[in-house]
């Protein structure tokens, strides 16, 4: 629920600022990739990943910014997550399809999406990611893409793809399934140890008024005693002074006696933690 605010917790918040560094080592491993496939001559073109790299900090760069701005915090990060998939396809298409072993980094995209967004759309990116891989696997095979082959995998073998497909997309849903399980774990003890502090917070605030309830109802005594004595000899003078003296004294010293009821339930109040009435 809270990923649909407009402003994210301080905790989300720090964790979509990680998320955004991680893309610039992320460009950072791509642009080490590009300059290895060079040394060791390998069969892989280095500018296409050089691009990939370029596309994928340019989107850090973006979301960087868009980060220091109000904005319904769901969509922000699911854009974040779609968009790094792509880069990941892309990248993957160019060095060597399906048969490149980086291609199990997209188990890392669900479990960050498992870390930053609910359960449901942790699985729904297992299941783009997963989509994501069979689509490319078919499309080289086919023909629709030309292949860029490392001579890792049997690309051309249908039953090794069936196999890859299969092995990748248990692997995604079984990434999701304990990711998730770990932080839903994590929240209801992040919930709970939030409800126990705020519970320590009220009973320290009730402390507090119990204490400042205590220091009043002594306050008050003292003028209180004074006021009730002075009521009882001016009654004593009064009996002689005609019914409306009288009328005076009697609220005088009722409503002194009121005054030290309540500071009485003060004082009650400041031992048992409830005022008696």
């Amino acid at each position: 629920a809270a990923l649909g605010l407009m402003t994210p917790s301080p905790e989300l918040a720090e964790r979509i600022r990680w998320f955004i560094r991680l893309r610039w080592l992320a460009a950072g491993g791509i642009v080490v990739a590009g300059a290895a496939v060079r040394g060791l001559d390998l069969p892989v073109r280095a500018a296409p990943l050089l691009g990939a790299a370029a596309l994928l900090a340019a989107a850090g760069a973006v979301f960087a910014l868009l980060a220091r701005r109000p904005r319904a915090v769901l969509p922000f990060v699911w854009a974040q997550v779609v968009t790094d998939l792509v880069v990941l396809t892309f990248a993957l298409h160019v060095s060597g399809g399906i048969e490149n072993p980086f291609a199990f980094f997209y188990v890392f995209h669900v479990i960050l999406a498992s870390i930053l967004l609910p359960v449901r759309l942790a699985y729904l990116t297992a299941g783009i990611a997963a989509g994501f891989f069979a689509a490319l696997a078919l499309l080289e095979h086919t023909g629709l893409l030309p292949h860029h082959p490392l001579g890792f995998g049997r690309w051309d073998d249908p039953r090794y793809l069936a196999g890859a497909v299969a092995v990748m997309t248990s692997t995604l849903l079984l990434a999701t399934y304990l990711a998730s399980t770990i932080m839903e774990s994590m929240r209801r003890k992040d919930e709970q140890m939030r409800r126990v502090q705020e519970g320590l917070l009220q009973t320290e605030k009730l402390a507090a008024i119990g204490r400042l309830a205590a220091g009043i109802a002594h306050e008050l005594n003292t003028p209180l005693a004074s006021i009730g004595g002075y009521a009882e000899e001016l009654a004593e003078i009064a009996k002689d002074g005609g019914p409306q003296l009288q009328k005076y004294t009697a609220v005088i010293r009722a409503q002194t006696e009121r005054c030290k009821a309540i500071t009485q339930s003060l004082l009650n109040f400041a031992r048992s933690g409830e005022i008696q009435v």
